[in-house]
């Protein structure tokens, strides 16, 4: 989606279109500038088959613009472009990425400053999960690599440069067991590394995040022949590593943070249609308006239908 600046990226280490609600920022945080961000134009997939491999490719793009009404004549806009391709062999699943967007903003003012950003990025991920055809507990495995450059530029009474990059690696494994043909469950321990950098001027700050371990853990159970239970936790220990360096002198800082999450949901299929949904976590703790606090049942539904 274009509402996310790197899909690839965000799907390993965030829940995807469920994070963002489908609008707002890239959640990339490279994309610093206080610039609009795109809401997704169109979005289209083509697949195919190549010998004996499936083929794949995706192409988003997203536009938004901003014109403040008044003396002031401020204006913003958007644009984003993503293309995915990906293929399967021997069971795997290989997949590349690039994303570029474009972004600028004019505050109006006299003599007026204008911000622009131009992030892109590009990614690489391989996965290998559970097939049909093998024992009850097999061993499946992921892994990600994405890279990521950025920084807004300002013109006018003055200009300053902001130069972001950042560099990311994941990998995780576990077993993936089958007890029943209508129940999967998976547990992955990951290990990841990310490193961002920002420099402006003769300043820089460098992030170095360690994650040691992970733990993704899920399952599906087929309640009947049209109703699916989903489940699952992710629990990140992080060692974060900060090193400013400036004239003045260098500062550096160390922290540990441990992140917990959880989610749930239902699938439900009629034939050829199909409905997924994505269960608030509010909606679990607290019930809905009639029982509780919560006024969404959902926190994301897709539907499809083949024909």
């Amino acid at each position: 989606r274009s509402d996310f600046f790197g899909a690839t990226r965000n799907a390993f280490s965030s829940i995807g279109d469920a994070s963002g609600g489908g609008t707002g920022m890239p959640t990339s945080p490279l994309v610093s500038s206080p610039l609009v961000g795109p809401f997704q134009w169109f979005d289209v997939i083509f697949g195919w088959q190549g010998g004996d491999n499936p083929w794949g490719a995706r192409l988003s793009v997203g536009r938004n613009e901003q014109d403040v009404p008044g003396a002031s004549e401020a204006t913003a806009n958007v644009t984003s472009v993503n293309v995915v391709i990906g293929f399967t062999v021997n069971d795997i699943d290989l997949s590349g990425e690039f994303s570029i967007a474009d972004a600028e903003a004019k505050d109006g003012g006299t003599p007026g400053t204008t911000t622009s950003e131009t992030p892109l990025g590009f990614a690489v991920s391989a996965r290998k999960t559970a097939t049909e055809e093998s024992d009850d507990l097999q061993l499946g495995w992921l892994g990600a690599f994405s890279f990521a450059t950025a920084g807004p530029e300002e013109t006018g009474a003055t200009t300053s440069n902001q130069d972001d990059s950042e560099v990311a690696f994941a990998f995780g494994a576990g077993p993936v067991y089958t007890p029943h043909e209508r129940t999967t469950v998976a547990m992955y321990g990951t290990f990841e590394l990310q490193r961002m950098k920002s420099e402006i001027g003769t300043s820089s700050t460098t992030t170095n995040s360690y994650v040691i371990p992970g733990w993704h853990i899920a399952a599906e159970v087929e309640l009947s022949s049209w109703l699916q239970a989903r489940a699952g936790l992710v629990s990140r220990f992080a060692i974060n590593n900060v090193k400013m360096e400036a004239p003045s002198g260098d500062v550096e800082d160390q922290a540990t943070s441990l992140d917990f999450d959880w989610h749930t949901g239902v699938g439900i299929v009629f034939d050829d249609f199909a409905i997924d949904g994505y269960i608030h976590p509010d909606v679990i703790t607290s019930g809905t308006d009639l029982l509780g606090d919560s006024s969404d049942m959902f926190g994301l539904v897709t539907a499809s239908y083949s024909f």
